[in-house]
């Protein structure tokens, strides 16, 4: 199994309030549409980023504990409150560390994620994809591997991205929005997905 919830839930309201207040072109950043010409029609044309911590380098490389740099969104929606809470858990549940990657994805409504690996060589035993949901209602259903789910607003998931996963937002009027960092752990953490 690809998918792990660590028990946890987290306050997203003020993620709800955030993006219920800002111009929906901030997806339709730089950084976003790049994205979506380098990943192609296979992937899902109706998926957007927008980063806080992101640089193709970091995401692209084979350094696992390199950081990303901070880009313009950082400061307007890094909630200290929340992230502090997250980090928290992260340690506890995985081990100590820091995120090197931190975004939130948008998925509009009649869209999907094809089955996918994220093309990377890190070993999920010392980057750990995390994933937040702050918008999402119960019949979007992300997959991985043979495992299909729903997963709640402001549960704390892990993913292994090296496996098979894909989602499909069949709603027609619900954003699925999630928050998603890649943590990184200075000791290698197994068996965390079985």
């Amino acid at each position: 199994m690809g998918i792990h919830y660590l028990n946890h839930t987290i306050d997203i309201n003020p993620f709800k309030d955030l993006f219920a207040s800002i111009d929906e072109k901030v997806w339709y950043n730089k950084i976003s549409i790049q994205r979506k010409e380098n990943r192609g029609e296979g992937y899902g044309f109706q998926v957007y980023t927008l980063p806080l911590m992101f640089d193709v380098e970091t995401v692209t490389g084979t350094d696992p504990s390199r950081k990303a740099d901070r880009t313009e969104y950082y400061d307007l929606f890094y909630v200290e409150e929340f992230f502090d809470e997250l980090y928290s858990i992260l340690k506890n549940e995985i081990g100590d560390g820091y995120p090197t990657t931190i975004n939130f994805h948008l998925m509009k409504p009649k869209s999907k994620i094809y089955p996918h690996t994220d093309g990377i060589s890190i070993p999920a035993t010392i980057n750990h994809r995390v994933h937040v949901p702050i918008t999402t209602r119960e019949d979007i259903i992300f997959k991985s591997g043979n495992v299909s789910l729903h997963m709640k607003e402001g549960h704390v998931y892990l993913l292994d991205n090296n496996k098979i996963h894909s989602t499909e937002n069949d709603t027609n009027d619900v954003d699925r929005i999630h928050l998603v960092t890649d943590w990184y752990t200075y000791e290698p953490k197994e068996n965390l997905y079985t």
